[in-house]
């Protein structure tokens, strides 16, 4: 007898739409979704969390350069750590509804790692081939998040 995580299902078009009547998926072991509806459900909360992210990033930016008048350096120092620990948080919970734990964190700021690493390989492309910068911006946007979803997915939240 296969276990819950293996289980398949028809999945009707009128339940789910944008899948074939008919259509197998396997289900997830949790909520009973299939997965490829939870991907995206996933991909959504990641991306939501991600402009509350960055809506943190800047109200803690401005907040200790404006008011309390510590140098950016600091300022963004601070804001990445408190950012990037509300990010970890609530994509733990919410986006891939796993508890937050120790370990995940190191990895969560490991890809964060992975995703600097990026963007400096994309800068410096575009310095090289004499790119404006809008362009590595938007390449960037697209990029960047992209791949710490997937790494995310694959390796901070995997099993």
């Amino acid at each position: 007898m296969p276990s819950r995580a293996a289980e398949t299902r028809i999945v009707p078009h009128e339940i789910f739409a944008g899948h074939r009547s008919g259509k197998l998926e396997q289900e997830n072991e949790i909520s009973g979704r299939p997965h490829s509806l939870k991907s995206r459900t996933q991909l959504l909360r990641f991306a939501l969390v991600g402009v509350a992210n960055t809506g943190i990033h800047l109200a803690v930016v401005a907040t200790l350069t404006q008011f309390l008048g510590l140098k950016q350096m600091i300022s963004n120092v601070a804001a990445y750590i408190v950012a990037s620990t509300f990010s970890f948080v609530v994509n733990s919970v919410w986006s891939f509804e796993v508890k937050p734990q120790v370990h995940r964190y190191a990895r969560f700021q490991l890809v964060a790692v992975l995703s600097l690493l990026v963007c400096a390989l994309l800068g410096h492309i575009a310095d090289v081939r004499g790119w404006p910068y809008i362009i590595t911006v938007l390449l960037t946007a697209l990029i960047v998040p992209a791949i710490s979803f997937v790494a995310h997915k694959r390796y901070t939240y995997s099993k």
